[in-house]
């Protein structure tokens, strides 16, 4: 799971997994401690946390995993001693401690790994002297120990041992001290780095004009010199601080330039671009802001350039692609961003390259891969493929309603830094900022849907797109009233269809509230059923409310009462033909007649204009005897204006007619 931007603490369920082998985590941004569950994992040969926040002390309990070939958890903020349990891994090869902030002294149970070939242990804060135990690891291969109060004996035996090492870096315990190598009286080179000590003066880096002549170069060192060519300055592993004086870039005639494992902070210098002998610059582990500047690409002789382990950022300079005498180059452990540059396809000669532990990537197509796997060590990831984390809906504002910002999906994978475009033109009132990828505004007027395409485009020229369609709606509104509703109780009623509302973004939902009296229910076809059962003190209010997918809301009030009449208390039926009119009226779409029929009938309704032209008729319906019949009439195709109805009832009894009046209004 390496290199996948993972974040959160370490579960201590992984101690669950009795089987696994192989766990790599590295590269990520895990906080938290190691859980000392991992100790169960006994058939583990390679853990790799390295590059992460792990915080908290190096848990004994690693000590059994007695299989473990590769213990990796460089490049954290582990703090404590380096417990004494893991000198029973007798089975490991490599051991990687650095970058982190450990301390006290080596516990020299570490003598025990005598299958070691890689111990790195620089860059924290460990102190004492290398215990003697460690003459058993007779495997070692590389060895890294510097930047710290920590040294190696001086008798000839452990020296003997150390120097048998094919890469070793470290001070040998005994007095700070500058070492000054003289050919023909000539100053060569300078090297203060034997035991992590200081300047002789104490002083740190005198920020003050280096001199370019060589006796006053000399003299500002506290040292005799004459006639001197400086060509090596070696002052790595010191405690040196402040920022790399600009003047060494006028000694032209340096080969050699070592200042790793200090303190120095602010930027690296371009006049450093001006020592065009040099081979070897190396300033790694240090506290390094700001950019790799790009005159460093007129260092051609330039063999070795490592920078790994400081603060820099902004993306890699395309000058360092002239550097084709490059055998060595490391960026990692930087906030370095952006893809690399394809003018490192230059760097033939390149033999290793580390770049990982930050937003840095390579591209993906096959030239440039093909070049990087011709480097026999190469350690970074690959720029994985541009893409957005998530579809865009569609889209329906209401017009002249301010939008709540909507921000559109974030892009991952390519390489930083994305570019976000959104074509075409927005509706009139909304706006698109790039940098926010958000959507904002009031738009001014009702379009239809229209698609839009939402697209990134990466630092490498690679593009993805969404599409998705934007339209603007009126706000919801109801085009009609509903009138006070008045029932009778244990009548069941005929089904209304409470009125519908236009505009507003699909779907709109309806509500009717608070709660409808006993018996009676609303349901998602805006219908009003069911047969009331208790009898309402008073007419109570409602909201019948409509809302659209996107906020707007439009409302009705009325009221509706449960009456229980004095004729249905006594008796079962009518005594008579009577006709309550309708309601509501005057009306916008709709109106209802209500009537009561003592005998079973056959019921017509004809409509007539004030001319007494017929408009439409209801065609002939049975209905039993009973009270508060109702007929929906429709006014939708009906003109504005007062208006005639005719009901009439035929049954065996006869036949019974009542005329009356209404209006439409719109």
């Amino acid at each position: 799971l390496s290199e996948n931007n993972l974040t959160g603490q370490l579960p201590p369920e992984l101690g669950d997994l009795p089987q696994l082998q192989l766990l790599y985590l590295f590269y990520n941004s895990l906080t938290g401690t190691i859980p000392p569950e991992l100790g169960n994992l006994t058939q583990l040969q390679v853990l790799d946390l390295d590059g992460n926040t792990l915080t908290g002390t190096i848990p004994p309990e690693l000590g059994n995993l007695t299989q473990l070939q590769v213990l990796d958890l460089r490049n954290n903020f582990l703090t404590g001693a380096i417990p004494p349990e893991l000198g029973s891994l007798t089975q490991l090869q490599r051991l990687y401690l650095f970058g982190n902030s450990l301390t006290g002294a080596i516990p020299p149970e570490l003598g025990n790994l005598t299958q070691l070939q890689v111990l790195w242990l620089e860059g924290n804060h460990l102190t004492g002297v290398l215990p003697r135990s460690f003459m058993q690891l007779v495997n070692l291969q590389s060895f890294h120990f510097y930047g710290q109060a920590l040294c190696a004996p001086a008798d000839d035996a452990f020296q003997g041992w150390l120097s048998s090492i094919p890469d070793v870096r470290g001070p040998t315990c005994g007095p700070s001290q500058f070492a000054v190598e003289v050919t023909h009286r000539a100053l060569t080179a300078l090297y203060a780095s034997t035991n992590g000590g200081t300047w002789d003066n104490n002083s740190g880096w005198d920020t003050t004009a280096v001199p370019t002549n060589m006796e006053d170069f000399g003299a500002w060192y506290g040292l005799t010199v004459s006639n001197g060519r400086l060509s090596s300055i070696r002052l790595h592993e010191n405690f040196l601080t402040g920022s790399i004086p600009a003047e060494l870039g006028s000694l032209t005639q340096l080969e050699s330039l070592w200042l790793f494992d200090n303190t120095l902070t602010g930027v690296i210098p371009p006049e450093l671009g001006n020592l065009t002998q040099l081979e070897t610059l190396l300033l790694f582990d240090n506290t390094l802001t700001g950019v790799i500047p790009p005159e460093l690409g007129n260092l051609t002789q330039l063999q070795v350039l490592d920078l790994d382990g400081n603060t820099l950022t902004g993306e890699i300079p395309p000058e360092l692609g002239n550097l084709t005498q490059l055998q060595v180059l490391r960026l990692e452990g930087n906030h370095l961003t952006g893809v690399l540059p394809r003018s490192f396809m230059q760097l033939v000669n390149l033999q290793s390259f580390y770049f990982g532990g930050q937003t840095l990537c390579a591209p993906a197509d096959d030239a440039f891969q093909a070049w990087l796997s011709s480097i026999p060590d190469v350690r970074g990831p690959t720029c994985g493929p541009l893409q957005f984390a998530s579809d865009v809906d569609n889209r329906a504002f209401t017009v002249n309603r301010p939008v709540a910002s909507l921000v559109l999906p974030e892009a991952t994978g390519g390489a930083t830094p994305y570019t976000y475009v959104l074509e075409p033109a927005l509706p009139s009132g909304l706006d698109f900022e790039p940098s926010l990828r958000t959507i904002s505004g009031t738009p001014t007027a009702v379009t239809s849907a229209a698609s839009y395409m939402y697209s990134v485009a990466d630092n490498s020229g690679n593009v993805a797109s969404l599409g998705f369609t934007l339209e603007v709606v009126p706000a919801v509104s109801f085009g009609d009233m509903i009138a006070d509703l008045s029932f009778a109780r244990a009548q069941p009623i005929d089904p209304l269809v409470l009125p519908e509302a236009a505009g507003g973004a699909a779907p709109v939902t309806y509500t009717l509230i608070p709660a409808l009296p006993a018996g009676l229910t609303f349901d998602t076809t805006r219908t009003l059923t069911g047969t009331p059962t208790v009898v309402t003190d008073a007419p109570k209010q409602y909201t019948y409310s409509a809302t659209g997918a996107n906020g707007s809301r439009d409302s009705l009030l009325f009221t509706i009462e449960v009456f229980s009449p004095v004729a249905a208390e006594h008796e079962s039926l009518p005594e008579s033909f009577a006709v309550h009119g309708n309601y509501p009226n005057p009306f916008r779409e709709s109106t209802r007649l209500v009537f009561d029929l003592p005998w079973p009938a056959s019921v017509t309704v004809e409509v007539m204009d004030i001319t007494g032209r017929r408009v439409f008729a209801v065609p002939a319906a049975g209905k039993a005897a009973g009270w508060k019949h109702t007929i929906l009439l429709s006014g939708r195709a009906m003109p504005s204006g007062l208006y005639l109805y005719r009901l009439t009832a035929t049954s065996p009894e006869g036949r019974s007619v009542h005329t009356s009046k209404f209006m439409r209004i719109r």
